[in-house]
């Protein structure tokens, strides 16, 4: 039974049939993506058999820690430099040619990024990047994300993933990705049903929720343990998304901010160590400064603790990785 609950995310829409899309969409996605997107909505959307000896989705669903989840964190940095972890290593040219992905696939002019990994097994990772600062294209998929547009990168993430899915197997293949990059591999789940494992992660906004159900000819929901974002208590997006649930384990989200907010079960961890804090000397004659100079300190621990460093530091220093 599909939910449309999200597990301590936010509510999905439920309204129409599956795949539906309100208005014109149905009729205009289906018909022009597909022509932009190569693999969009093809075989992918219901899934080739696996190859595998052990399913690999079988291994990442669920709504508590796996261990695998520090392996996916540990790409989902990686895909920034093209880097593997200790088990899964980015395919070549060669090797995306033979699954039929083209490498200029795994980029894209709207600042789209990802890399697909495999380990000895014939298992495969889709990992998807997140903003880059200095990306203009990056911070506008961002912001078309908090209007509820759906942005060419997360149409992109569904083709990409679709296409994979075709070709190794949904069974075979898991998502991942940390902030934008985690709304994109929570969006390609919507439409493959391959589990994602995300980390401070990016909102998904309703619409392309509804979006990625039409495009992937699914329910707009989520199967239970199908999605499970790991975010660092405090850190700057989640606090922006949800204020409250950011500091909770498990938390539902509780509408306290017009952010979209992040899909999946939701599980907080604390920060590996805590702010650095600077008094300003001037303190002593204008408490303001003093709280001016906390803000800046603190504003400044937050964004720290969004980058993918400090997620993998957290999770290492969990008791759900046993390293306490």
């Amino acid at each position: 039974q599909r939910s449309t609950s999200n597990e301590g995310g936010s509510s999905l829409p439920t309204s129409g049939r599956p795949g539906q899309l309100p208005g014109q969409l149905p009729g205009l996605l289906p018909g022009l993506l597909p022509g932009l997107f190569p693999g969009l909505g093809g075989p992918g959307s219901l899934g080739a058999n696996g190859t595998a000896d052990e399913s690999l989705a079988d291994e990442v669903r669920g709504t508590r820690p796996h261990q695998i989840d520090l392996e996916l964190a540990q790409l989902s940095q990686g895909v920034y430099a093209g880097k593997g972890s200790t088990h899964f290593e980015p395919l070549d040219a060669a090797a995306l040619e033979h699954l039929g992905i083209a490498p200029r696939s795994l980029t894209g002019p709207g600042g789209f990024q990802a890399n697909i990994y495999r380990d000895d097994e014939g298992r495969y990772v889709l990992a998807f990047a997140g903003t880059d600062p200095s990306s203009v294209s990056d911070w506008g998929a961002n912001a078309q994300q908090g209007l509820g547009g759906l942005s060419t990168q997360h149409v992109q993430a569904i083709a990409l993933a679709q296409h994979l899915a075709g070709a190794v197997g949904r069974d075979n293949m898991a998502l991942t990705g940390h902030s934008l990059g985690g709304g994109l591999a929570s969006t390609a789940s919507l439409a493959t049903d391959v589990p994602a494992v995300t980390f401070n992660a990016a909102g998904v906004h309703p619409n392309t929720v509804l979006a990625a159900a039409a495009l992937g000819h699914r329910d707009p929901g989520l199967e239970p343990g199908q999605v499970r974002n790991y975010h660092v208590r405090g850190e700057i997006l989640t606090t922006l998304q949800n204020p409250l649930g950011s500091f909770v384990d498990h938390a539902p989200f509780l509408g306290d901010s017009v952010l979209p907010n992040a899909l999946g079960t939701q599980i907080a961890l604390d920060p590996a160590k805590g702010p650095d804090l600077h008094p300003s000397p001037w303190s002593l004659v204008s408490p303001v400064a003093g709280v001016v100079d906390t803000a800046i300190d603190l504003g400044g621990y937050a964004i720290s603790q969004h980058q993918a460093p400090s997620v993998i530091e957290a999770m290492q220093a969990s008791e759900y990785f046993g390293k306490n």
